[in-house]
């Protein structure tokens, strides 16, 4: 796509979790078909990144 996804809302569940939302970019800036995200974290200590970031790999249930 040539455009991020719109309306990221990020909701806190638990001290140690977190709840991310987001809609797909526009069609006209999709470009094809999204099968999926990618979604990176650090955890933070003191306000600093620690350790390596996780990457999340989200496949949509509709993607071939």
């Amino acid at each position: 796509p040539s455009a991020p996804p719109r309306r990221v809302e990020v909701d806190n569940v638990n001290s140690t979790a977190l709840r991310v939302s987001w809609k797909p970019p526009l069609q006209q800036k999709q470009h094809g078909q999204i099968r999926g995200y990618q979604v990176v974290y650090s955890r933070l200590e003191n306000g600093e990144p620690r350790g390596q970031p996780v990457i999340l790999d989200i496949t949509l249930p509709e993607a071939q």
